[in-house]
Order: structure tokens, then C-alpha cells, then sequence
């Protein structure tokens, strides 16, 4: 089998809507479709293939268009396994940064249910996760439009609607496929078709689905198998889609091995299996239509099967890497056998790697520099994030040591909402290392470990620690500009307030 990777950096938003429903809320896929790189493709070279070769390429699945999953410029991202399951109360992951999970609060059904009596578990649904432990979740946003009444050229009425969408600036990698006995000719006419500047997803001819397609500056490292302490079961963790058929080929939720092409007396273990479902009809735009229902297993899926005595595992595996079931050619039926992160029932993550940064230069002093630069409101998206992050974090680690101390939820428990007035009132006054004295350092401090309310103790690492003490490190000055640390304060405090008021904390 050949592959070729491809690395898809978005220049505008991208849309990529998970079904091609009409009404209610615009929902957009958190990955590039394989379908969306196959028509791009065919738009290209299509019509330069006789009848036969455009079978072959676009419609045999010998060639197949791979989903483009998250790339942070090391490792791809693969959808959270649903036999992935989290604490309840997950309070801290990896090196302090929730963006990392932690091995240990992790357990892979697969193996093992008892620690779900203790701690109590949910599954991991969301994001995907890379060989080191990063979980990356796709930015998305929505935005609202309406329709223009050709008449008046004014907004037309009762014709809102609105596009859930891929954000630019993000980059994903998608893998191209194709059998051996596909023409190598026809293979470099394909990729070189997706190289360059490509228009993807809905709306492209307004604002919408400007991506550039380049080879990776790395190599992706090659699929690596665990050997199972079982040689009879093997683990199927979907990397995309699976459309599942029967014998007739036709489409079905059921999971058919014989039809997947397994060998006869292959079980299904559905005490190891983690699926969910959904049906969509996908919008063909060359054809003005809409295609069959597909019925799909959704990626992140976990499929245990047993194999018969004597099934040749290796072979089986490599089998495998040409997908399963239908559709394959737009991507789906992608899957992992025997991934070693489904190895045991706590993951072993690999190594972090560093990322390869420049040293910033230091900006000019000059008075029209700092007049542009104050300007520029955009770093307040980015601390209103931070903001919503710490409010939720404070408003966990107080809900959970209050159910520790058993508490009832009526009774007042760390600071109140006057406290955290004063909070806000010194950001709104001083700022910089001056209101990071006011808070903490001062005489008069008013976060202090010794002061009603911040004297609670909240769990750190698996040990108590005050919060007054927690705060101090996790809102350090040197990291901002005086301004945004004062931002930054002003929109903690204001969030837990809200909190309190609703009865959250």
C-alpha cells in the first residue's frame, strides 16, 4: 500500500456541516472531511481521466481520501476512545495544564471496571488525543447570516440563519491511500491536484473554505501494534466513520464481520464494545442531490472481536489498514488494530516534545508603536478565555472541597460574594505588580491564607492546599502586560460572583 501525506493549513473559516439537515441549529464536523479532499480532487483531474480510470480513482475505494485530523506540528490528534473513561472530578491534568491528560485518571474499559466503582467515572466524548497526552479540541465558531432580498437589496425577512464553522488558522493532517495495484501514475496525478491552494466545505464562493495543501515539514510516524496478552482478541479503535454493510453490501448498523471481511468464526465481544451511531445524507454538489442514507458508527468507536484459532494476526492488521466497510474512498472505515494507547488500562503516553520557537524581538519604544499596539483589543478574546477557564477551575475545586468537609450546599463556604467585590474593585484601580501586591503581598492583603473564606483548603496534586495559596500561583504577573492582568482579574472576579448568585459555588 502506497500513502502520501497531506498537511491542510486553513486560511478562512471552513465549513463542514455534520449532516445536511435544513432545520434547527448549524452543527460543523471538528475534522476535514476525506469527502471534501476527494471532491476537490475530482474537480481537478475528473474529467482529464477516461470513464475507466475515474472509477478506479474516485469510486473503487483502491484510492481513498483520509479524514484530516488535527496536527500540532508533531503528532496527529485521533478521536477520544469511548471506552475512555474520566473522574467525575477531574480536577488537574498533566503539568498543571488541563490541555494534557493524566494518565492515571484514565480507565480503558477494555480491561478493567472496577475503577469505576472508585472514583466515579464518565465517558471521554469530546477532542481528540495525541501520542503524548495532548488533547486538542478544534476552534469553532458560529457565525450569523441572512439572506439578501434580490428586490431591494436589503436583508430579507425571516430568512436568518447561521454557520457553525471550522476557524482559520488551524492545521490538520489528512493521509492519501492507495492500493498497490493502483497505476503510480495516476496516484502522483491525484496528490498533485491536491497540492497548493484549494477551496473546501459549503459557501466557497462567499467567504468561506480558503485551504493551502502542502507535504509535512515532518514524517508521520508509521502505526504501531501492542501485542493484546490475549492472542484470540483483537481491539478495532475507529480512527473515522465506519459505515458497516451486510453480506448483500448493503448499508446497516449491525456489526457484520464476515461482511467486514473477517475471517469465519470471528466473534464480536460486545462486553468490550464502544459504539455510538447516527445517519446522514451527504450533499453530492457534482450531482445536485443528495446521496443514500449512510448508517455510520462514529469515530472514536472501540470494536473487540475474537478471532478463530489459527487466524493469522499480522496479516489480519495489515489488512486492515485498507479500512473497513463502505465509503471508503470519502474516508471513513479508517481504523487502528491493536493501538497501544488501548494497550492497558491506564495509557502510556509518550514523551512531550518541545516545540521548536524562535526568541520574540523586543518591540521599539516608540510613542506611535505603543499607540497601535493599545489599539489592538484582540489579546482580550484570548483572556476572556483564560478568565472562563479559572472561574470554572475555582468554582470545581470549591464544590468539591465543600463536598468533602460534607457541607450542604445552602451553607456559605469559601469567599463570598463581597469579597470577591474587592477583588474586582482593586483591578479596576491599580494594575500590573501593583494590584498582584494588593491581592497578595500586602500588609492588608486581600487574598490571604489566613483570611475567612480564602483559608479553605481545596485538593492540589492529591493534597490539601489553601486556597489563597492555590491563587497566588495560579495567577502570577509576570506573564502579562499590566493591563491585561488587570482585565484578567476584573473578569475572574466578575465570574464568580455570577456564580454565587446562581448558587454554583
Amino acid at each position: 500500500m502506497r500513502r502520501a501525506a497531506l498537511q491542510i493549513d486553513l486560511l478562512d473559516d471552513c465549513v463542514f456541516s455534520a449532516s445536511a439537515a435544513t432545520e434547527g441549529g448549524h452543527a460543523s464536523l471538528t475534522h476535514v472531511p476525506g469527502s471534501a479532499l476527494l471532491g476537490a480532487a475530482a474537480a481537478r483531474v475528473y474529467r482529464t481521466l477516461g470513464p475507466a480510470d475515474a472509477a478506479r480513482v474516485f469510486h473503487s475505494g483502491k484510492l481513498r481520501f483520509g479524514n484530516g485530523l488535527p496536527w500540532d506540528g508533531h503528532s496527529v490528534g485521533y478521536p477520544l476512545p469511548l471506552s475512555w473513561h474520566e473522574p467525575k472530578e477531574r480536577l488537574q491534568s498533566r503539568d498543571d495544564s488541563k490541555d494534557y491528560l493524566l494518565s492515571d485518571q484514565i480507565f480503558n474499559f477494555l480491561h478493567d471496571k472496577s475503577g469505576a466503582a472508585d472514583p466515579q467515572v464518565k465517558p471521554m466524548r469530546n477532542g481528540y488525543v495525541h501520542a503524548d497526552g495532548f488533547r486538542s479540541k478544534p476552534a469553532h465558531g458560529l457565525r450569523m447570516k441572512t439572506a439578501i432580498d434580490p428586490a431591494s437589496g436589503r436583508a430579507m425577512e425571516a430568512a436568518l440563519f447561521g454557520y457553525d464553522a471550522l476557524q482559520r488558522g488551524q492545521s490538520f493532517m489528512a493521509c492519501i491511500d492507495a492500493d498497490d495495484d493502483l497505476d503510480a501514475d495516476l496516484f502522483k496525478q491525484v496528490l498533485g491536484a491536491l497540492h497548493g491552494s484549494l477551496l473546501l466545505g459549503r459557501s466557497r464562493s462567499a467567504e468561506f473554505g480558503r485551504a493551502l495543501a502542502r507535504p509535512p515539514v515532518n514524517e508521520l510516524p508509521a502505526f504501531e501494534h501492542a501485542d493484546s496478552a490475549d492472542a484470540t482478541r483483537m481491539s478495532l479503535w475507529l480512527l473515522s466513520d465506519l459505515a458497516p454493510c451486510d453480506r448483500a453490501r448493503q448499508p446497516t448498523h449491525a456489526i457484520d464481520l464476515m461482511a467486514l471481511g473477517f475471517p469465519r468464526g470471528t466473534r464480536l465481544d460486545a462486553s468490550k464494545t464502544f459504539v455510538r451511531r447516527r445517519c446522514y445524507s451527504p450533499w453530492n454538489t457534482a450531482r445536485h442531490g443528495y446521496e443514500r442514507e449512510r448508517l455510520v458508527l462514529n469515530a472514536g468507536g472501540v470494536i473487540t472481536v475474537v478471532l478463530p484459532d489459527g487466524a493469522d494476526r499480522q496479516a489480519l492488521r495489515n489488512l486492515l489498514h485498507a479500512g473497513l466497510g463502505l465509503h471508503r474512498e470519502s474516508g471513513l472505515g479508517q481504523v487502528w488494530a491493536d493501538a497501544p494507547l488501548l494497550a492497558e488500562l491506564h495509557p502510556r503516553f509518550a514523551e512531550r516534545k518541545e516545540s521548536d520557537s524562535e526568541p520574540v524581538p523586543v518591540a521599539p519604544g516608540h510613542p506611535l508603536l505603543h499607540w497601535l499596539t493599545q489599539q489592538d483589543k484582540s489579546w482580550k478574546i484570548c483572556v476572556e478565555q483564560k478568565a472562563e477557564d479559572m472561574a470554572s477551575e475555582i468554582r470545581e475545586r470549591i464544590m468539591a472541597a465543600r463536598r468533602a468537609a460534607g457541607l450542604d450546599e445552602k451553607l456559605p463556604f469559601g469567599p463570598s460574594r463581597s469579597q470577591w467585590g474587592r477583588v474586582f474593585e482593586a483591578a479596576r484601580v491599580h494594575s500590573g505588580a501593583a494590584l498582584y501586591k494588593q491581592l497578595f503581598e500586602d500588609d492588608k492583603a486581600i487574598i490571604k491564607a489566613s483570611g475567612e473564606g480564602w483559608s479553605i483548603e481545596v485538593l492540589v496534586d492529591k493534597q490539601w492546599q489553601k486556597l489563597a495559596d492555590w491563587l497566588k500561583v495560579q495567577l502570577p504577573v509576570a506573564s502579562r502586560t499590566k493591563e491585561e492582568y488587570a482585565y484578567l482579574i476584573r473578569r475572574i472576579a466578575h465570574r464568580v460572583r455570577d456564580d454565587i448568585d446562581n448558587r454554583r459555588v
